[in-house]
């Protein structure tokens, strides 16, 4: 077996048709190869979930589901839950890096997922499966990950292996918004470095803009029925420590400092003072923040 295969399904178990072809890897913001980004990954998978009530959105159906894939799956825990919830389901994840996907395989079968698949592909080429494979097909986060000009064709992808009346959801957040000028700052400095690399979603420059643009992402690439809503989370300072959404925060900036450092838009010493500001108005007992996910659907046209 190759290190990009999937599982081997049992037995008389149908699972989508897969094209041949290789897949280059992606480039991120953030190194996906960084072992910190593996857990930052799981951890914010955890955090969504939690966030939005569960795995699968709220007002779908998921009796009649079969078959399932997850763009850019990482570690591949959105996955591994659905598997585990609902062991009916054929689930897969794709993600570039080889390292994530060798990650989620391992963790599959030490679990006895037989139900869990992952290959390595770049969801920015086309997408090696057959016409009308999948029943559901989510997307979490990828704004940072594509440029606006990158979707139009995913979606077009994604429209084409869903099967008739299947759904296609994505998942996005905006930058926290809190009474730290430091955090706020930071957002400035993540914008520009997303305009730098072709990335942004915000004509101003002030902030990402990302969950005024899914509605008519999805309409523009043909689907139907398509619906929207945002989840808004309050949070302070925690009892003991930064609240779990801030602590997230701080690991993606260092995650990304390489980056920013990179594209010079900020500096070493910059970024090491505006954490150390962050940190500061971030224990206080008057700090205030909101965090914003967007969930928007829509159907593949019977």
């Amino acid at each position: 077996m190759s290190d990009d295969a999937a599982h081997i399904p049992p037995e008389g178990r149908r699972v989508h048709m897969m094209r041949p072809g290789s897949q280059e890897v992606s480039t991120f913001l953030i190194d996906p190869e960084n072992g910190a980004e593996m857990v930052r990954l799981t951890n914010q998978h955890r955090l969504l979930t939690q966030y939005m009530g569960g795995i699968f959105p709220r007002d779908i159906d998921t009796a009649p589901l079969q078959h399932v894939l997850d763009l850019a799956c990482g570690p591949g825990d959105w996955v591994q839950d659905v598997a585990f919830e609902r062991q009916d389901i054929d689930v897969i994840g794709i993600d570039s890096s080889r390292s994530l996907i060798t990650h989620a395989l391992a963790m599959a079968s030490v679990q006895g997922l037989d139900n869990a698949f992952f290959q390595v592909m770049d969801i920015r080429k086309p997408l090696d499966f057959d016409d009308d494979s999948f029943d559901l097909i989510q997307a979490r986060l990828l704004t940072s990950v594509l440029s606006p000009a990158e979707w139009p064709s995913l979606l077009a992808e994604c429209r084409r292996i869903l099967r008739p009346g299947g759904i296609m959801c994505l998942v996005e957040t905006e930058w926290p918004e809190t009474n730290s000028p430091a955090v706020q700052h930071f957002g400035r400095i993540v914008i520009q470095a997303l305009r730098q690399v072709g990335r942004s979603y915000s004509p101003d420059g002030q902030q990402l803009g990302t969950l005024a643009i899914l509605v008519p992402l999805l309409r523009d690439a043909g689907l139907t029925q398509v619906r929207d809503r945002t989840y808004e989370v309050p949070f302070t300072t925690g009892l003991i420590g930064p609240h779990p959404i801030m602590e997230l925060l701080r690991i993606e900036l260092y995650l990304m400092e390489p980056a920013l450092l990179r594209w010079e838009v900020v500096t070493h010493a910059e970024f090491e003072a505006l954490i150390m500001q962050m940190e500061l108005e971030t224990f206080s007992d008057s700090f205030r923040g909101m965090l914003r996910i967007g969930e928007t659907m829509g159907e593949k046209a019977q």
